[in-house]
């Protein structure tokens, strides 16, 4: 890894060759507006060709066996087709590209961080790999990318107080406050009347324990690490399930029912934790465009940590 603060070697050692990840981005830059061509050309047709002669639909089903399209019907989903598959493939080779410098990981995050391209898509890079993708390899490079990239991070101490290890151990703590508030709710479920006054407090102190975790997680995914150390273990921290990060607590009815990562929750509910109870509203949404902006501040901070020790 080069350009870095206080660099220690890492998992890839820096070479004098360019950074891979600068062509996997082009490549998937060049798949995503072949994508659209062919997207755009099906539209173009959809208006020109009889609907008789225009059977086979990419998006909906299969080509029929006894296809009797219009040819340029045929050709363009073809083409349609291997636009997909190369996308695909593009997506993959962002997401399992480790980048060999700061400036690389710097640009692959904004990048990843940033709306899809994909009139069909409605989300950003990163999130439909993970959310949208059936492709299994695309999805699999997704869950493993935010660790893949703290594990290229050197993170040797410097000294620093850095406010991100605080906000994280928030996070923690608030998390661990959530799962006693919603293990004492459960016990009560079943054995007291749902109007009585230990059920009310208990649901009031799961309430405040969801307002509050809500509000750690956003003090976590907007605050920007001082050190290369904080990133890395900042990444790490958010690429993981809820329940991994809790310590002793966490009871196996909760992790079965966690569907997504602590960023992953954020980014598409806006919540710390898959929803069991009504919260402010407004707590959801600054929680929301925290994780949004997310990773375009880490590589902002990235930026400013390597232009730091210049």
């Amino acid at each position: 890894m080069t350009n870095t603060p206080n660099c220690e070697p890492t998992a890839r050692q820096a070479t004098s060759e360019p950074d891979a990840i600068f062509a996997a981005m082009e490549r998937l830059r060049a798949a995503q507006r072949g994508w659209l061509a062919a997207y755009d050309r099906l539209g173009v047709l959809q208006e020109m060709i009889p609907e008789a002669r225009r059977r086979w639909q990419v998006l909906f089903n299969g080509r029929p066996g006894d296809c009797a399209d219009a040819p340029e019907w045929i050709e363009a989903n073809t083409a349609f087709l291997a636009a997909i598959e190369e996308l695909d493939r593009a997506y993959e080779v962002v997401l399992s590209t480790s980048p060999t410098t700061i400036a690389g990981v710097a640009d692959l995050l904004d990048y990843v961080g940033r709306y899809d391209c994909q009139p069909l898509a409605g989300g950003t890079i990163l999130e439909n790999a993970l959310e949208r993708y059936s492709v299994e390899g695309v999805q699999k490079a997704a869950a493993n990318f935010l660790p893949m990239i703290a594990a290229t991070l050197p993170r040797r101490a410097t000294g620093e107080a850095d406010p991100i290890f605080a906000a994280i151990e928030r996070h923690r703590a608030a998390l661990r406050g959530w799962l006693a508030a919603d293990d004492r709710r459960r016990v009560l479920w079943d054995v007291i009347p749902k109007v009585g006054r230990q059920w009310i407090e208990a649901n009031t102190a799961l309430i405040e324990a969801t307002e509050e975790l809500d509000k750690a997680l956003e003090v976590v995914l907007s605050t920007p690490p001082t050190t290369i150390a904080g990133v890395a273990d900042l990444l790490d921290y958010v690429s993981r399930y809820p329940w991994e990060v809790a310590g002793a607590g966490a009871c196996s009815e909760q992790a079965n029912e966690c569907y997504g990562t602590i960023l992953q929750n954020a980014l598409v509910e806006g919540y710390s934790v898959d929803g069991v109870v009504e919260q402010a509203a407004g707590v959801a949404h600054a929680l929301q465009k925290a994780a949004v902006n997310f990773l375009p501040m880490i590589a902002a901070t990235l930026r400013s940590l390597t232009a730091q020790s210049s």
